[in-house]
């Protein structure tokens, strides 16, 4: 990503569901998009805004082994393309026979561990105004509706 990047976060593994997804890589949290590319470029995935139902900081270990950003993502938002998921950003994310019993119906579940815990903050932080300045449709057809209203 190049354009609208608010924060580059070097040395973050990412999970599916609880799964490694391709080693360690870097977290881009730009203004459309979160983007995530393995060390190597060689395996990576971009999420647009829309597709993320909630994103939270999880502190809790005895569910998962790290501290992480917990990430879930609305699938129906994204793309199908073969046995991939395109996250926005024209990546895949490859899902497998065993993910409909991993994920909740159409929802994946991203962890995303950094090296840096302290960084947790920041990025949950940069990701929150980032979704803000991405409102859905029905959301902005809502507020739509109640100006309407209060006229």
């Amino acid at each position: 990503p190049e354009r609208g990047v608010r924060l580059i976060q070097e040395q973050v593994v990412a999970y599916r569901n609880d799964s490694p997804f391709a080693g360690e890589g870097t977290l881009y949290v730009t203004e459309s998009s979160v983007t995530w590319i393995s060390r190597g470029e060689t395996r990576g995935f971009s999420l647009s805004y829309p597709s993320i139902i909630i994103h939270a900081i999880s502190t809790d270990i005895s569910s998962f082994p790290h501290e992480h950003l917990l990430v879930v993502v609305d699938v129906s938002r994204a793309c199908t393309v073969g046995e991939g998921i395109r996250l926005g950003g024209g990546h895949e994310l490859q899902t497998g026979a065993g993910d409909e019993k991993e994920s909740e119906g159409d929802q994946l579940i991203l962890r995303f561990v950094a090296s840096d815990m302290s960084a947790l903050e920041t990025i949950y932080k940069e990701m929150a105004e980032c979704q803000e300045l991405n409102p859905e449709m029905e959301d902005m057809e809502d507020d739509e509706d109640e100006e309407e209203g209060e006229e």
